[in-house]
């Protein structure tokens, strides 16, 4: 399993997760944050994540759903 998809997995269990949020996740404790945060970045720039602040200052990840399609009838 790749990296994303691992990120893509744990955001669709709880979406919005900070970077570090993430680490412990996938890692546990005491890894560094540099790889899950470089993963998101490259997802946010292929338009996979969105990256905002929170409520709480943090920013978070967010997995970037597709707009539904209008269609006339």
């Amino acid at each position: 399993m790749t990296r994303a998809e691992e990120i893509i997995i744990e955001l669709g269990l709880r979406d919005g997760q900070s970077d570090r949020e993430l680490t412990q996740s996938i890692f546990g404790n005491g890894y560094r944050v540099q790889q899950i945060n470089s993963e998101c970045r490259y997802m946010h720039d292929c338009g996979r994540l969105d990256r905002r602040l929170r409520d709480d200052g943090i920013i978070g990840n967010f997995l970037r759903r597709p707009r539904p399609e209008l269609r006339l009838v």
